[in-house]
């Protein structure tokens, strides 16, 4: 977006770098498809899966990003497997700290979610050979079978059923985009942020444009 590869702060640590939400100072001036011109504000949030935070912090920093967004992008390396969407099991939680009345009983998923933004699951260094029976499917297609509500009876399969119904019920706007590594190189990866632009172009013009 900017034509630069510095910005939020990156490190290649165990740590996170980032610590609540952060904006970006001077809002960046897009021209949409149908000619309207409008700002964009970029925000970067603190990761929901850092080993120092509780379960109640995650879920505020993730309630907090969702309210300011037009579209939420949740990135995560690798495919949406069980344990992907156990990590979003936050969003079971989020009723409790949203509220779409001033007053009244607390707030549904359903509710919310007609408010909710853009959500978009960026899947980084994915490898995976998208198919199903025998057919290739799209990656919207790929987060709609994986989010789909699974079979069986038992606490744990509720619980599992919780999560999805959740997410569809938050998000009814929703896409998936897969991305490969931007670099083989593993020194390179480490410095992500020092690497020109241009050494990663093919990457970003192979998956995806903003137009």
């Amino acid at each position: 977006l900017l034509g630069q590869s510095s910005g939020f702060q990156v490190a290649a640590t165990h740590r996170p770098c980032t610590k609540g939400l952060w904006l970006w100072s001077t809002p960046i001036r897009r021209t949409a498809l149908d000619g309207t011109v409008y700002n964009l504000l970029l925000l970067d949030s603190e990761g929901i899966d850092a080993y120092d935070q509780t379960g109640t912090y995650s879920t505020q920093i993730f309630s907090l990003a969702v309210l300011l967004s037009s579209m939420f992008i949740y990135n995560q390396m690798g495919g949406i497997d069980e344990a992907a969407l156990d990590r979003l099991s936050l969003v079971t939680e989020m009723s409790k700290h949203i509220r779409v009345r001033a007053s009244g009983d607390k707030s549904t998923a359903s509710e919310i979610g007609q408010f909710s933004p853009i959500f978009v699951w960026l899947l980084r260094d994915f490898y995976l050979d998208l198919v199903e029976d025998n057919r290739r499917i799209t990656p919207r297609d790929y987060l709609e079978i994986a989010s789909r509500p699974v079979q069986g009876s038992k606490r744990d399969v509720a619980a599992k059923n919780e999560i999805r119904e959740s997410i569809r019920a938050l998000f009814p706007d929703r896409e998936c985009f897969p991305l490969v590594r931007p670099l083989s190189n593993e020194n390179d990866l480490q410095k992500l942020d020092q690497i020109p632009v241009s050494a990663c172009s093919w990457y970003f013009d192979q998956y995806f444009s903003f137009g």
